[in-house]
């Protein structure tokens, strides 16, 4: 057996071994370095650092909801905009950034100084100020060092492709103001910085905003980003789909022809707005880029009003379209009409006063009383009727109350009553007469009805007294994305027998016919009908043309009211205008007026004389 002998080896150290204590070591040195100069050194500094570092949050404005036309025709868009902000509280402090800043965008002060008014409700949060900002304008900006408090933004931006023949409709977005934002806030919204000013954009306000997207910054020295604490992004606002139909919209402006009017069409069915038009109107351009004040003032005293929405807002009287009016005040009083007969001798006399009529009918009932528009068996009538059932009929039919139309502005209109008159009268002390009934009954007087209530009338008598509420609105899209219809608001069944019902279309049928309405409302092919209108107002030597209808007179698919201020008969100059956009909106092909209704002026003399004088 033999014996193992080990013997001990001798350790030995290569310089290899001492690489990674090395690194150790002196990677442990320069962490307690680095910690010692942070602690020691540093320590002053860094406190009053960590002591600027704050949370910021940076709201991400929701592109509007797009708008289209009942065609699908794109009406309202967005589109990316390179907007000036300014901080309220910072630009006080510093005020010589606005001086530097109008110098730079070549746009007086005082005009961005008023913009920054708009947002004193949120004074240390960014207002937008500017927005016609060039590229080259926007780098200077944000390369300046000596604007405190101003900045710029890319942001999405409300925009139209027709900024003149819908202002009245869709109105326009712009910056919060005080009064928005308490409206909004009512609604438990934070309001965004562009917001619906008035018409279809105000009204459905909440429903195209969208909700704000939210960026948490981490801000350091200088309000310097650091880190993104938290992210959401914004949701666009909803798709909406309108009643309106863009080209209509066009052709009816044009056909007004620059004349002082409105036009409104509905959907007898629905309700729905198809065309809602005034003459003047306004480009609402300006007020997307920020109106000056000048451009605004402008806007403002401009003798003809262009920003009025006259289809809403300026009731006046509606002369003989009213007869519809007093016909249905007949029936709710026990005078049927289609059983009423009286005798025309050229007017109707109350008490000292004779209301004349423009031709001596004779002996008449309803339907030719209609056709003819006979003041005498309207008044008649009335009389009979008396002033309480009057003013029911109007009521029932939408006049004397808002509509409901989901555009802001709009006005009562005038139903009188007793109270009212004592009430507006200088001394109180007026009361009513007999004359105010007679004057009443043919749509004179006191009272006052808008083309949008006028339009509402038509489409009720059309729907056979069943009356809705309007609407400019078709569909809105849901939280899924689908879209979803306008529910239709049932105000009312008016009370009438359907004999009542079956004797006026055949009334207003005759209008067009064989009444006051034949020569200028004929379409070929085209079974309608209507009721012209002539109203006096005080300081116009001409009346306010009027027309009402609905076509065809079988299965409606248009009710529509035109108004014409100081232009004439309704015969004259209302009739033409309407014809050509029902016929335009059924396709009934191209209807070639005579040359002479280009020229409102020409056309008394190309009217034959009995056409002219029964014209009320």
């Amino acid at each position: 057996m033999s014996a193992i002998i080990h013997q001990e080896r001798e350790l030995r150290i290569e310089p290899r071994h001492w690489v990674f204590p090395g690194v150790v070591v002196v990677v442990l040195a320069s962490f307690l370095a680095r910690a010692w100069y942070l602690q020691i050194v540093e320590s002053d500094r860094l406190r009053e650092e960590a002591q600027t570092i704050r949370t910021a949050t940076v709201k991400q404005l929701a592109p509007r909801g797009l708008i289209f036309d009942r065609n699908g025709r794109l009406l309202a868009g967005v589109r990316n905009q390179i907007v000036v902000t300014a901080i309220p509280n910072e630009v006080r402090r510093h005020p010589e950034s606005l001086d530097r800043l109008s110098t730079i965008l070549g746009t007086p002060k005082t005009e961005l100084e008023k913009a920054l008014s708009e947002g004193n409700w949120r004074p240390t949060v960014p207002t937008p100020i500017y927005s016609k900002t060039t590229l080259v304008q926007a780098t200077r900006i944000a390369e300046s060092t000596e604007m405190p408090g101003i900045s710029v933004i890319n942001t999405p931006m409300r925009s139209y492709t027709d900024t003149k023949h819908l202002s009245h409709v869709l109105g326009y977005v712009w910056t919060a103001n005080e009064r928005d934002v308490e409206r909004l806030r009512k609604e438990g919204i934070e309001p965004p910085p562009f917001v619906g000013k008035i018409g279809l954009e105000r009204f459905h306000d909440m429903a195209l905003m969208g909700e704000q997207g939210v960026d948490r910054m981490a801000m350091g020295r200088g309000d310097v980003p650091l880190r993104t604490v938290e992210s959401s992004n914004a949701t666009p606002g909803r798709r909406m789909v309108l009643g309106i139909d863009g080209d209509l919209q066009e052709f009816a402006y044009r056909r007004l022809n620059g004349m002082d009017g409105s036009v409104v069409a509905l959907d007898p069915k629905t309700f729905e707005v198809i065309t809602l038009v005034n003459s003047p109107t306004y480009d609402v351009a300006p007020f997307l880029r920020g109106i000056s004040q000048r451009e605004y003032a402008s806007l403002e005293n401009d003798p003809d009003r262009p920003m009025i929405n006259r289809a809403i807002y300026t009731p006046t009287a509606p002369g003989s379209t009213f007869k519809i009016v007093t016909a249905l005040a007949g029936e709710i009083s026990g005078h049927s009409p289609h059983q009423f007969t009286t005798v025309c001798r050229g007017g109707y006399r109350v008490g000292n006063r004779f209301v004349r009529c423009m031709g001596h009918h004779g002996s008449i009932g309803f339907e030719r009383a209609m056709a003819k528009s006979c003041n005498a068996f309207f008044i008649a009538l009335g009389m009979r009727a008396g002033e309480d059932n009057l003013r029911k009929a109007c009521l029932q039919l939408g006049l004397g109350d808002r509509t409901g139309i989901d555009i802001t502005g709009e006005m009562r209109g005038v139903v009188p009553t007793r109270e009212w008159i004592q009430k507006v009268s200088r001394d109180g002390s007026y009361v009513w007469y007999p004359g105010d009934t007679a004057n009443f009954s043919i749509g004179q007087g006191y009272v006052a009805a808008t083309p949008l209530q006028m339009a509402v009338m038509m489409a009720t008598v059309a729907n056979d007294g069943k009356r809705l509420k309007p609407h400019v609105a078709r569909s809105l899209s849901d939280e899924a994305g689908k879209m979803r219809y306008v529910t239709t608001e049932k105000v009312l069944q008016v009370e009438a027998r359907p004999e009542f019902w079956t004797s006026m279309h055949s009334a207003i049928a005759a209008v067009m016919s064989g009444g006051t309405a034949a020569r200028a409302g004929h379409i070929p092919g085209l079974v309608w009908a209507g009721k012209t209108g002539s109203a006096e107002r005080a300081g116009q030597s001409k009346t306010d043309s009027w027309f009402v209808g609905y076509a065809p007179a079988v299965n409606p698919k248009i009710a529509i009211a035109v108004r014409v201020s100081g232009a004439g008969h309704g015969s004259e100059v209302a009739v033409p205008i309407a014809r050509d956009i029902v016929a335009k909106y059924l396709r009934m092909g191209a209807y070639a007026p005579p040359s002479s209704e280009s020229n409102p002026s020409n056309l008394a003399s190309a009217a034959p004389a009995r056409v002219r004088s029964s014209a009320l």
